[in-house]
């Protein structure tokens, strides 16, 4: 073995073993989170429980850079229970069809994304009505996940509708059990 392939070689299993972990820089929202506190929402979950899936390796098994590829929400009132599933770094929409017996297609037109912006999830919804002269934006609903100093969860929603004052809320959750692997 040469003098080279001897330093090389602990630092190649070095990186392999850094990387084979979780995410860098991307926090881990998983776990079962309880309500702490809210304002400017009447309804707001009570009881969180998130799955955020970790892809390590490519379609065809070859190892990858891990990065959180789907987030998975149950959002708990005591009523209800609503449970979401999405793609993080995926843009997608929906446009409407011609129901049957209508003489033409349904104007309307959603628009939605999960992205990471730093070390924030933000989850972006936008409906849209298509006008003559173009499109225009009915509402928009704009959601981000953070921590903060204590390591709460924090989600803050923005919503903009066309005719209807802005409005900001905030949850801030705290994890009850940790996320399970």
């Amino acid at each position: 073995m040469s003098m080279a392939a001897c330093y090389l070689a602990p630092a190649v299993i070095l990186t392999l073993t850094l990387h084979a972990g979780q995410p860098a820089n991307q926090p881990d929202f998983s776990g079962h989170w309880k309500l702490v506190s809210a304002t400017g929402l009447a309804d707001a979950a009570l009881d969180l429980d998130v799955v955020q899936v970790v892809t390590r390796t490519t379609i065809y098994g070859a190892p990858m850079d891990p990065y959180y590829s789907e987030i998975k929400i149950a959002r708990s009132t005591p009523t209800s229970t609503l449970v979401e599933t999405h793609q993080i770094g995926i843009i997608g929409g929906m446009v409407g069809g011609i129901a049957a017996g209508a003489s033409a297609p349904d104007p309307g037109r959603t628009d939605f994304s999960v992205r990471w912006d730093g070390n924030r999830l933000r989850f972006l919804k936008r409906i849209y009505y298509e006008q003559p002269s173009g499109l225009m934006p009915l509402q928009e609903i704009d959601e981000t996940w953070s921590f903060d100093a204590e390591h709460h969860l924090v989600i803050t929603t923005v919503e903009r509708a066309t005719h209807a004052p802005l409005r900001t809320s905030a949850a801030v959750y705290m994890r009850t059990s940790a996320p399970r692997y």
